[in-house]
C-alpha cells in the first residue's frame, strides 16, 4: 500500500478534525461513538474510488434516464450515492463538512457541503485535483469501455496502488444468520437494498460469491489451488492460518447442499452443526477467517478493514484472531481494525515487543517470525472528543489506553472498599 495516502476529516459524525495517514497495519480504538467506524469508512470510501471509476465507465446508471453524462459527472453521481449510503443523510451534517484524500503529490479529491447553501444542504459536492480531473477527461476519450483489465491497470497506475479493498463490518453474527435473505433483498428489491449501508451490501455480496469456493472446506480450497494453478502457494502460511482457524472456530467451515456448516471432530468421524446453530463467536469470526484464508491463497494483495474482530470471542480467541490478521498483513496485505478490546491491544504489544527480541528457537516458540508486527509499519490511533491522538510510543501501544477501562473499574472498587473499611471502623467504635 502507498504509505503517502492521507485522509482529512472535518465535521463528519463524531469527528471534528482528524488527519490520518494509511499504514500497512492500523488499529483504531476509543470509546463508543468516538468516530472509529467513521474514520474506517472514510478510508474505505476513498480507496474504492478506483472501483467507482471502473463502474462509471463500464455500467451506466440504471436510475438515470437523462442525456449522456461525462465520466466525471457519472462518477460524481456514484460518489454522492456512496457517501450518503455510508454516512447517512447530509441534512443533519454541519454545512462546512469536508472529507478529503491526498493519494499522491498530484492526485487528490475532496467531498464537501457548501456553507450557507441551505437550499442544497443534502447535495454533496466533489472536487478533484487538476491532474486527476485531467486523467478522467483523457480516459473518457480513450476506448477502454469494453476492456476491464485495461481500465483496472490504468487507474492502478494513476492512484499508485493496486490493492482491492474489503470492508468487514460489525454485526457479522446477524449477517451470517441472514446471508441468503439479505442477498435476495439486495438482488430482487433494490429499493430495500438501499436501506442497507454500502459496506454491508458489499460484504454480503462477497460472502455469496465466495461460498461455493468452500464446497470442500478449506482443505478442498487449498487442493484446488495446488492442482489447478501454477501459482506458488505458501503452504507454511496456509497451514498456520488453518491452525488459528481451528482454535477459534473449533471446527472447519464448509458450504455444501446449499447450507453453511461447521464440521466438528476428526475427519473419519466428523459431524456438523449448521452455522445458524453455532455459537455467536463462531458466527462472528467465521467469515473474517474465511476471507483471510481465501486471499492468502490467491494472487494480488488486498486491504482488509475489520470492525471489532474480537466480537463475542473469549480472550484467548481474541489473541488468535489478532494473530490471524498479523499473519495476513505480513504477507504483503494491508490491515486496518477498529477495536474496544484491551486483549487485542495487549496481544498487539506482544507481537510488537517480539520485534526487539533476537531470533532464536526460544523466541520462535513464543512468537513465530511470521506474526511479528513492525512498529515502523504500524499506526495506532485513539479517538475521543472529536479528534485522534497517536498512542504508539517507543514502539508499543500505551499501557494507559489498554488499562483505561480496568483502571476506572478498579478505582470504583477501591472507593467501595475504602467506604466499607470506614463503615467497619465506625461499627467497631460504636461497639466499645
Amino acid at each position: 500500500m502507498n504509505n503517502n495516502i492521507k485522509i482529512t476529516i472535518h465535521h463528519l459524525g463524531p469527528i471534528q478534525d482528524c488527519t490520518f495517514s494509511v499504514r500497512p497495519f492500523t488499529v483504531l480504538t476509543g470509546p463508543q461513538a468516538s468516530g472509529k467506524s467513521t474514520l474506517a469508512k472514510a478510508v474505505y470510501f476513498f480507496l474504492t474510488v478506483k472501483e467507482d471509476i471502473r463502474e462509471a465507465a463500464l455500467m451506466p446508471d440504471p436510475d438515470d434516464d437523462s442525456i449522456a453524462m461525462t465520466l466525471e459527472q457519472a462518477l460524481n453521481r456514484r460518489l454522492r450515492s456512496k457517501f450518503l449510503s455510508l454516512f447517512g443523510t447530509s441534512w443533519v451534517m454541519p454545512d462546512d463538512m469536508t472529507i478529503s484524500c491526498q493519494f499522491s503529490e498530484k492526485i487528490s479529491m475532496k467531498l464537501y457541503l457548501r456553507p450557507g447553501n441551505s437550499d442544497y444542504q443534502n447535495f454533496v459536492y466533489t472536487d478533484y485535483s487538476p491532474y486527476l480531473s485531467q486523467a478522467l477527461h483523457e480516459f473518457s476519450q480513450k476506448k477502454y469501455s469494453d476492456d476491464p483489465v485495461s481500465i483496472r491497470r490504468y487507474w492502478n497506475d494513476i492512484f499508485g496502488f493496486d490493492e482491492d479493498v474489503i470492508y468487514i463490518p460489525a454485526g457479522r453474527e446477524m449477517i451470517t444468520l441472514l446471508t441468503d435473505v439479505l442477498g435476495s433483498l439486495i438482488t430482487l428489491h433494490p429499493e430495500i437494498a438501499r436501506k442497507i449501508d454500502y459496506s454491508t451490501r458489499r460484504y454480503i455480496s462477497m460472502i455469496l460469491s465466495l461460498r461455493s469456493d468452500f464446497d470442500r472446506g478449506t482443505e478442498g480450497l487449498l487442493k484446488k489451488k495446488q492442482y489447478e494453478t501454477t501459482e506458488r502457494i505458501d503452504f507454511s502460511s496456509a497451514g498456520r492460518m488453518q491452525q488459528i482457524m481451528d482454535r477459534i472456530l473449533q471446527g472447519r467451515y464448509q458450504y455444501s447442499d446449499g447450507e453453511e456448516k461447521l464440521l466438528i471432530g476428526q475427519p473419519d468421524e466428523r459431524r456438523y452443526v449448521k452455522i445458524n446453530y453455532a455459537s455467536s463467536g463462531q458466527q462472528e469470526a467465521v467469515w473474517v477467517l474465511n476471507i483471510l484464508y481465501y486471499y492468502l491463497l490467491n494472487p494480488g494483495n488486498v486491504f482488509v478493514i475489520v470492525e471489532e474482530p474480537e466480537s463475542h470471542l473469549y480472550p484467548d480467541a481474541q489473541k488468535d484472531i489478532l494473530e490471524a490478521l498479523a499473519l495476513f498483513g505480513n504477507k504483503g496485505n494491508t490491515v486496518l481494525i477498529t477495536t474496544h478490546s484491551p486483549y487485542i491491544l495487549g496481544a498487539m504489544n506482544t507481537l510488537l515487543y517480539a520485534e526487539g527480541v533476537s531470533d532464536s528457537p526460544e523466541r520462535e516458540k513464543i512468537v513465530s517470525s511470521d506474526l511479528i508486527l513492525r512498529s515502523d509499519n504500524l499506526a495506532a490511533g485513539y479517538l475521543k472528543d472529536g479528534g485522534m491522538q497517536n498512542i504508539l510510543h517507543d514502539g508499543l501501544i500505551s499501557n494507559e489506553v489498554i488499562d483505561e477501562a480496568s483502571s476506572t473499574i478498579n478505582a470504583a472498587t477501591d472507593a467501595l472498599m475504602e467506604l466499607k473499611w470506614k463503615e467497619n471502623a465506625r461499627g467497631e467504635i460504636s461497639d466499645r
